[in-house]
């Protein structure tokens, strides 16, 4: 009814306009947009808009008729604003749960190609530890990740220093032989001749200092097959654990000076608390050594080239310390299920000189030897 009346109209105008020579004039009274600006998609509520209009600057629309209506507005209806092409994420995401906090053995419902997860440390055991961190090329958005498609998503796996020690069988008779706080340009390189001699491999503690100052003999050890951990920059017990920082600082300069002597970081993270773990007090210590995946170990068998200077008058450096090795041996084996850990200093020239007797005594023991690493876990003295 509308459309009629309008049309109807549109012919009395018309014809009116004729009569008084006046054809080339339209009047128009439409209502003018005066909706502000707002940037947005919004479209003001007199102009209709139509999906198959097909509009052109110089031409109204036209109604069923053909005809203009009259209460359309001369100027053309604003076009919408361009907007920015929506960026969709990458098309690899991991959901909630995220792969932080959790054991490696339960990651098989991650919805990511196996052949492009790379465990760090690559040789860990599964289903031992726990993912502390990841890396990847993509967003991270709390606990969801969006990862570019065809790249690497690294998990960084803690071997940990677990709160149960490693055990072993009661039969099992493998020592470990450990040498703290080196390397030393006076002793290290003899201790080394002698462990090929007898084919002994061990693992060696160092000292970030010394490492900084002696990078050959890093190498040195390193390349004839031991293993390295570390037992801190400064060996100093007052800024060591004054607290959880200080301890992650003196981890990352010890890092720091082992990657530059060699090239690259071992993938063991073997740990040795200067003075023995009892020494720390801070429970946070630990757990950010177990977060960041280091395994620490303690003893439970010395040479005592340390206290060298407690020794009675009566006896001389060698009887003292071989009398140590004897009883402390003996009271490891005693632990039955307990890893068999011998410490020594490869800073005393005392122990470069007892390491062959100690090497004969032990094989005629029953003694095999081995490398820290081979152990599932930390191993630190309960008392």
């Amino acid at each position: 009814m509308f459309k009629k009346v309008v049309v109807g109209l549109f012919c009395v105008l018309l014809c009116v306009g004729i009569l008084a020579g006046c054809d080339d004039t339209v009047p128009v009274n439409a209502p003018v947009d005066d909706t502000e600006d707002t940037g947005g998609d919004s479209v003001s509520d007199t102009v209709p808009v139509s999906d198959t209009d097909t509009d052109t600057e110089s031409d109204p629309p036209l109604t069923d008729e053909g005809t203009a209506p009259d209460e359309f507005p001369d100027e053309s209806p604003a076009t919408e604003p361009e907007t920015e092409p929506v960026t969709e994420p990458p098309v690899i995401r991991i959901e909630v749960p995220s792969p932080i906090g959790r054991n490696i053995s339960d990651l098989g419902e991650i919805p990511f190609p196996e052949e492009q997860m790379l465990f760090v440390p690559a040789n860990h055991p599964l289903p031992i530890g726990t993912v502390f961190e990841v890396t990847f090329v993509g967003e991270r958005e709390g606990d969801v990740l969006y990862i570019a498609p065809e790249s690497l998503l690294v998990l960084h796996v803690s071997e940990g220093i677990d709160l149960e020690n490693v055990t072993v069988s009661a039969e099992d008779k493998t020592v470990y032989l450990t040498f703290d706080d080196g390397p030393s340009p006076a002793n290290t390189p003899r201790v080394l001749d002698i462990l090929d001699e007898y084919g002994v491999k061990a693992t060696f503690f160092l000292v970030g200092e010394s490492v900084e100052k002696y990078p050959d003999l890093v190498r040195e050890i390193y390349s004839r097959g031991h293993k390295i951990g570390c037992h801190s920059f400064t060996h100093v017990y007052a800024d060591i654990y004054a607290n959880v920082e200080n301890m992650q600082a003196e981890i990352a300069r010890w890092e720091a000076a082992v990657e530059n002597a060699l090239g690259f970081l071992p993938a063991e993270r073997l740990f040795r608390f200067p003075g023995g773990s009892t020494i720390c007090k801070e429970d946070g210590i630990r757990k950010m050594l177990a977060e960041q995946g280091w395994r620490a170990y303690d003893w439970n068998a010395v040479n005592n080239d340390c206290l060298l200077h407690t020794r009675p008058e009566e006896m001389t450096d060698e009887e003292y310390m071989k009398d140590s090795v004897i009883s402390t041996l003996a009271y490891s084996f005693r632990m039955s299920t307990s890893p068999h850990i011998m410490l020594m200093h490869d800073t005393y020239v005392q122990t470069a000189d007892l390491l062959p007797w100690m090497i004969e005594y032990m094989k005629e023991q029953g003694c095999t030897f081995g490398t820290l690493d081979q152990l599932e876990s930390g191993w630190l003295h309960r008392g």
